[in-house]
């Protein structure tokens, strides 16, 4: 078992760059942070930083005169739909969701300038069990916005995870056709069934969604990935915690808009691996672009750590390291390169 360290030819220019365009781009006190150098592990033990990785380790965004979903006839204990109650709340302002679980069966669609925030995820619960195609939480050309201090989990519970590719469009959160603006934080994800628990998207006619931080979750049993993004630039996904769920961009055709960001500082920690790697797919990776042939070169990722703890027995793959328009790979270890 070897623990490799990729570190492809760069250009350091070219990354002060990026993590400039990222400080000015209007996300107060949220720019990619300085790099800190990860250390190979065979265990889930986290790399020794004064960084916090996974929930809590940010501060969330600040509510504007927030409203309670209990006010408009959620059900804090599970046992009934609060989608209306969800949809009637965010459509008032600022949701702040108190103690409780609550079973979203149908698309909340979020207006902008809107942010929604768990008190704790230690004591808010949003149950999503569907397992077919749809959404929880949806931007679509919105925002800007947040969801944030959440526990999300859905209802595939099996380790490893199932995943149905018929059924991919299923995820906790979409945020597509140029929507903007976007901060999703400090949540754990879970048992979700898509290709994605987190999803951006956008198609070859509409805009790129843009300007989207994906930061301090923690993703767990995933069908493929836990954040991918399609289509989106000026991405950045920092300090997450992946078990069994991938990481990277995927694109679906030349015509969209191209990837563009960073990805850096993520742990990927291999159990079981993923829903895919189930039925005969690559197994749980971490990536900065290699699916459809496609133009992934605006893409870098750097200082990501992979590790694995029992019953795996290998560490999490690296791919799209020698594709033709891979992404810029820097200093990322503990994963065994495989294209």
């Amino acid at each position: 078992m070897i623990t490799l360290s990729v570190r492809l030819p760069t250009t350091f220019f070219v990354f002060a760059l990026l993590a400039c365009a990222f400080c000015c781009r209007g996300w107060a006190g949220d720019r990619p942070p300085a790099a800190v150098s990860s250390r190979s592990a065979g265990s889930t033990r986290r790399p020794t930083s004064t960084l916090v990785y996974g929930p809590g380790g940010y501060a969330n965004p600040t509510l504007s005169n927030p409203v309670n979903p209990l006010s408009y006839g959620a059900d804090n204990t599970g046992v009934n739909s609060s989608s209306d109650a969800f949809q009637n709340a965010v459509n008032a302002g600022d949701v702040l969701i108190p103690a409780g679980t609550y079973k979203i069966t149908t698309q909340i669609s979020v207006p902008n300038n809107r942010n929604v925030r768990c008190a704790d995820p230690a004591t808010v619960t949003i149950s999503f069990p569907q397992s077919t195609n749809g959404y929880a939480f949806l931007w679509a050309g919105t925002g800007p916005g947040s969801i944030a201090n959440c526990t999300f989990t859905g209802t595939n519970t099996a380790h490893p995870a199932g995943y149905v590719a018929a059924n991919q469009w299923n995820h906790f959160v979409e945020i597509e056709y140029g929507a903007h603006d976007i901060w999703v934080g400090n949540n754990y994800f879970r048992n979700c069934w898509g290709n994605a628990c987190v999803h951006t998207y956008t198609n070859d006619n509409k805009p790129a969604t843009n300007n989207i931080i994906i930061r301090n979750n923690q993703f767990e049993n995933c069908g493929i990935y836990g954040p991918t993004t399609d289509a989106t630039t000026n991405q950045y996904i920092v300090y997450n915690i992946a078990v069994d769920c991938t990481i990277g961009p995927e694109s679906d055709d030349s015509l969209q808009p191209k990837n563009t960001g960073l990805i850096e500082q993520n742990q990927i920690i291999r159990k079981f691996g993923t829903g895919w790697e189930n039925i005969g797919g690559v197994a749980l990776s971490f990536t900065c672009g290699w699916a459809n042939g496609l133009d992934y070169s605006g893409m870098i990722c750097a200082n990501n750590q992979g590790a694995f703890s029992a019953p795996a027995t290998h560490l999490p793959w690296l791919y799209g390291t020698m594709v033709v328009g891979h992404g810029t790979y820097i200093n990322n270890h503990g994963f065994v390169v495989k294209n």
